[in-house]
């Protein structure tokens, strides 16, 4: 929390709790004063560790402890904090907490008072109050986790920005550090929160947990375990040891993620813009922040050239996370799981990239523009389309070119999940360049005249299809028909 937890909090009738940041000296002392503490509220065996600070901090602003347990029953807050001997406490969620301790490390004579964080979107939480206590408090952070993830917690939270350090460096490369692990994150994941055609794709859906062993991860990275397991003492040795990750890559480096939390970070985080503004620079000058454009007579950069170097970044970046997909999931041993949940991402982006392509002929041979209905009539057609594929060979004189499928469409009778929809099959691909010379895909409905007819012809019946599957039959059980002849 950085330790400003108290200052924004409040308890009705009580005055906010002066926490301020600690030397050295009086860090090293509560730490292990309150180390002792939490492993003798804790049932033996229980791991309870101190996170390791950024090196060379002159002051601290609170103090980080992780405990290993299972059960969410082993941690009573206000037991806890009463244990701990704090002034006050913030329950933050079920494994979360914050404790406000005496500077001097002696317990408070009194319970503790549990105060809740101010939020100014609710009217009804109280503001913090304008009268400090003249008693100075230190922050003590908690957090419980699940055993198979302790490890894993400790390695990410340590050092205060090694989690956003390492998260920059993977991230445009394909991986995301979070709290439960190192993740993959399938490309097509990525492009379907792109225009022109975003797609409803769960997070889970496109990623896959690579590992949560800090060694195997850092292995895979590059990275020195032993030396992690060391220590480090200054920032440069930090900055050493984190510049021999071997997938930092300049253009992945470059690319920044356009939020409020990246540009808080880059301002606030002073490890983290060192590391990336003034350490590596200086050390790996291929990863400067920017590369220079060429200028024209008039010294403006020309446009045409940033766009081609921004061209053959972003080029050579999607090459490099393509080699990373493969090492990574023969690396960790997740290649099944890979392509398994893959072969079904690329169908559902697939499919709903026709559903947005299609909406147009709905609207053409149906005569229906509301978007209620209009929507209604898509979601049938994903639902009780059936569509066979058979490629028919590369025409004469079409060298380079995929080879062109025959399609044959038919209504089904049983609907299927969005996740199983075969309107994926209708969807064609080419590469074009655009305005700036660069290459992109662009997406089209494979023999689109017939795929018109099919909906001309078929709209009202998966209509049918639809509304009375929550009936428990289909209209053709109803209706004893034989089953739709394919067009």
């Amino acid at each position: 929390m950085g330790g400003g937890a108290f200052a924004r909090a409040s308890a009705e009738d009580h005055p906010t709790l002066s926490t301020r940041r600690m030397s050295p000296q009086i860090y090293g002392q509560l730490k292990g004063l309150c180390l002792e503490r939490l492993c003798s509220y804790f049932p033996r065996g229980t791991r309870v560790v101190t996170l390791t600070e950024a090196p060379e901090k002159e002051d601290y602003g609170d103090i980080d402890f992780i405990a290993a347990h299972r059960s969410l029953s082993a941690f009573n807050c206000v037991e806890l904090a009463n244990h701990l001997g704090a002034a006050g406490f913030i329950h933050n969620d079920a494994r979360r907490a914050a404790f406000a301790i005496p500077l001097h490390g002696r317990r408070m004579p009194v319970p503790a008072v549990q105060y809740r964080q101010a939020h100014t979107t609710d009217p009804k939480m109280l503001a913090p109050s304008k009268a400090l206590t003249e008693e100075e408090y230190a922050q003590i952070d908690f957090e419980l986790v699940e055993p198979d993830v302790f490890e894993w917690r400790v390695f990410y939270a340590s050092y205060g920005d090694l989690s956003s350090l390492l998260g920059r460096i993977v991230h445009s490369l394909g991986f995301t550090a979070s709290d439960r692990g190192l993740w993959l994150r399938m490309q097509e994941l990525d492009d379907s929160k792109k225009p022109p055609h975003p797609v409803n794709l769960a997070d889970k859906d496109g990623t896959v947990l690579l590992s949560s062993e800090p060694e195997r991860v850092m292995q895979f990275l590059g990275l020195d375990d032993k030396a992690f397991e060391v220590g480090f003492t200054t920032l440069d040795q930090l900055f050493q040891w984190l510049g021999e990750c071997r997938i930092i890559e300049a253009d992945a480096i470059k690319t920044k993620r356009a939020t409020s939390h990246e540009r808080r970070r880059e301002t606030t985080r002073s490890v983290f813009a060192k590391f990336f503004n003034e350490w590596l620079p200086l050390h790996r000058p291929d990863m400067g922040v920017t590369s220079p454009a060429a200028h024209d007579k008039s010294g403006q950069a020309t446009c045409e050239s940033q766009l081609a170097d921004d061209a053959a970044s972003r080029a050579k970046l999607q090459i490099r996370r393509s080699e990373l997909v493969q090492e990574a999931i023969d690396f960790f041993g997740k290649r099944m799981e890979y392509e398994s949940k893959h072969a079904v991402v690329v169908r559902l982006v697939r499919a709903t990239i026709v559903e947005s392509l299609i909406r147009n002929l709905v609207v053409a041979h149906t005569g229906k523009n509301d978007r209620t209905k209009l929507n209604e009539i898509v979601r049938d057609f994903r639902h009780f389309t059936d569509v066979n594929r058979a490629s028919i060979g590369v025409p004469e004189g079409n060298s380079g070119e995929l080879d062109i499928p025959a399609l044959s469409f038919g209504v089904r009778q049983t609907a299927v999940e969005d996740k199983e929809s075969e309107l994926w099959k209708l969807l064609g691909t080419r590469e074009v360049a655009n305005e700036g010379g660069a290459m992109q895909t662009e997406y089209f409905l494979q023999d689109e005249e017939r795929v018109g007819k099919f909906v001309s012809e078929s709209w009202e019946e998966v209509k049918g299809l639809e509304r009375n599957r929550a009936k428990g039959l289909t209209v053709r059980d109803r209706l004893g028909c034989e089953p739709l002849a394919e067009i």
